[in-house]
């Protein structure tokens, strides 16, 4: 009577069931790819640095620049602002920071 173990080698009586060689490769591979991960939501964050990982964040960035603007929104979920909106929220942002320099003094 044959054992668990032995009940998938059929005349293969010797050498482990290739089975066993997948689940770990894919154990593995699946260990890899979440340190992978990992480590590019940090480098994203900037908590660690690869190398070349600036060069392609700008180029991406610049890339960004090129693209339609509905696009951009329907891939980030950001509003893309004209830069006549971005020039009155900045002029916003130094009129509020002034105001509060002002309560603060």
């Amino acid at each position: 009577m044959a054992t668990p173990e032995e009940e998938g080698l059929k005349g293969n009586k010797k050498g482990r069931p290739i089975w066993t060689f997948i689940k770990n490769a894919s154990l593995a591979m699946t260990v890899l790819m979440f340190i992978f991960t990992t480590v590019l939501i940090l480098d994203a964050y900037k908590f660690v640095t690869i190398r070349h990982a600036k060069f392609a964040r700008n180029k991406l960035l610049s890339t960004l620049r090129h693209m339609d603007p509905s696009l951009i929104e329907s891939h980030t979920g950001l509003k893309v602002l004209t830069t006549e909106e971005y020039e009155s929220l900045q002029s916003n942002l130094e009129k509020a920071r002034s105001d509060i320099r002002e309560v603060n003094t």
